[in-house]
């Protein structure tokens, strides 16, 4: 699942830079209302995008949220990660599933600064057909991309909507 994910977010984020670079380009040699109609129908379509993105995600939280297997695990260490800003680290923690099997996994999000400490009690959710898919049952794995993706998505939709009212208000 967590390849699927990623590969949906590339797809989005690479249909969404196509689609920037298309209205940027008409916008080169338009005039002002010519302009502000394709900039307010690229915040409409956009925001329209990822707010259905957001959905999504959303949909598959509330599916592992209603559907899913909880259980307690322990963190036993982290990965890091390098980035430009510095180091990353991705919670790795150890649960047992409904059949007495144990289970080590890496978490999906990393973070800065580390979020638990080592040997550290968590919640886990996961699905009981994939358990390597687990992951720590927080608001912010549950539910940060959702709220993220759909409240953005939202908010550019609603710029979109209401700029000509912005306009003359604002007399642009």
């Amino acid at each position: 699942m967590k390849a699927f994910l990623i590969v949906a977010f590339l797809i989005v984020a690479i249909g969404q830079l196509v689609f920037f670079l298309f209205v940027f380009r008409t916008l080169r040699n338009r005039s002002r209302s010519s302009a502000l109609a394709s900039t307010r129908l690229m915040f409409i379509l956009g925001g329209g995008f990822f707010f259905l993105f957001g959905i999504g995600f959303a949909i598959y939280s509330l599916f592992l949220t209603t559907t899913g297997v909880r259980t307690k695990g322990e963190v036993i260490g982290y990965e890091e990660s390098h980035d430009k800003d510095g180091a990353m680290y991705s919670p790795v923690f150890a649960f047992t599933n409904q059949l007495g099997e144990r289970f080590q996994v890496t978490a999906p999000m990393s973070s800065r600064p580390r979020q638990f400490h080592v040997g550290a009690i968590i919640p886990v959710l996961y699905r009981s057909s994939d358990p390597y898919s687990a992951r720590p049952d927080t608001f912010s794995y549950n539910w940060l991309f959702p709220l993220a993706f759909g409240g953005g998505g939202a908010l550019m939709f609603c710029i979109g909507v209401t700029l000509p009212f912005w306009r003359r208000l604002l007399r642009l």
